[in-house]
């Protein structure tokens, strides 16, 4: 981990919600996987915080993950599509 040199190169969590527009649960999420890095300055169960550096991380590396995501994904012109139920036939 990281040596804290001043406080005001951190920020909370809720202040890299509110700067990156991420949602809570993304940066939590990120921050399991090891895709945004922390310091914790004391025991286990205290404060979380993020290095400002990773305001430049966190946005490329979001950008290059929505944008794989919104490949994969299926055009729903050319989606297969099942048999019309009987109740719509009529």
């Amino acid at each position: 981990m990281k040596s804290a040199q001043n406080s005001s190169s951190f920020f909370s969590i809720n202040e890299f919600v509110a700067k990156t527009g991420m949602s809570l649960s993304t940066v939590h999420r990120r921050i399991r996987g090891g895709a945004i890095q922390t310091y914790q300055p004391g025991s286990p169960k205290t404060r979380i915080l993020i290095p400002a550096e990773e305001l430049n991380t966190s946005y490329s590396h979001r950008s290059s993950t929505e944008s794989a995501l919104l490949n994969d994904r299926p055009q729903t012109a050319n989606a297969k599509r099942g048999p019309k139920p009987r109740w719509q036939n009529k």
